[in-house]
């Protein structure tokens, strides 16, 4: 009975000691954001003076709007990345008016020599760019006034830098994911003449500028 007593006691100690060894290591790791729910962001939603109009047509007071708590959820099996967002449970939207954000990773839409990263002719996908499709709520202003839903359009610059972890590499090597604040667009659909008798259409599509989008103070979600 001693003898098991003595050998529980050991085995205790040792799993104690390893448990203690691990999270020091852990503390010691940098933190890396990156496009996972393991990483929570702030997203700002500035819109310009002339950006935006009320539902009464007046130009709303309060034009910058933050939502805390922000994850990436990537799609299983989907090449280029692409994913939506949510909004962490415990989280505050303070006076965020974003509902939901669907994303893709990508080569520049505007630059088809980016492709070749598409098509595998480098040995690391770089995805310059993450192509977003933002959805608004609908935002009371008081006096039976309100700004609209909306659907907005973001090319934000999307880099990934390899960092190491623990220095000298010791604990490996890992991606630090940064997000570039950019323009925010609204698209209206616009129909032209796709041949000279008017047979055939194509829609097209008209971009205004209306703000800006920018992701902030990535931090680790405690949740994951």
């Amino acid at each position: 009975m001693l003898r098991f007593a003595a050998y529980f006691t050991k085995f205790f100690l040792v799993v104690l000691i390893a448990t203690s060894t691990i999270t020091r290591i852990s503390s010691l790791a940098p933190f890396l954001p990156s496009l996972t729910p393991s990483t929570q962001w702030d997203l700002r939603l500035t819109f310009n003076s002339n950006g935006v109009r009320s539902k009464n047509g007046k130009v709303p007071v309060v034009r910058t709007f933050v939502t805390e708590g922000l994850q990436f959820e990537p799609l299983e099996g989907y090449e280029p990345p692409t994913g939506g967002t949510r909004t962490k449970s415990n989280g505050t939207k303070k006076n965020g008016i974003v509902d939901s954000i669907s994303y893709k990773l990508s080569e520049d839409p505007d630059d088809q020599k980016d492709g070749l990263w598409i098509w595998g002719l480098f040995q690391d996908p770089l995805y310059p760019f993450c192509l977003m499709e933002v959805q608004t709520t609908e935002f009371a202003l008081g006096d039976d006034d309100c700004l609209p839903p909306m659907k907005l359009y973001a090319k934000v610059k999307h880099t990934m830098k390899q960092k190491e972890k623990g220095g000298r590499g010791k604990l490996g090597s890992g991606r630090e994911v940064m997000l570039e604040a950019c323009e925010i667009m609204t698209r209206t659909p616009v129909e032209m003449k796709a041949d000279p008798a008017g047979l055939a259409k194509i829609t097209l599509y008209e971009e205004e500028v209306v703000g800006r989008i920018e992701f902030l103070n990535p931090r680790p979600n405690d949740d994951v």
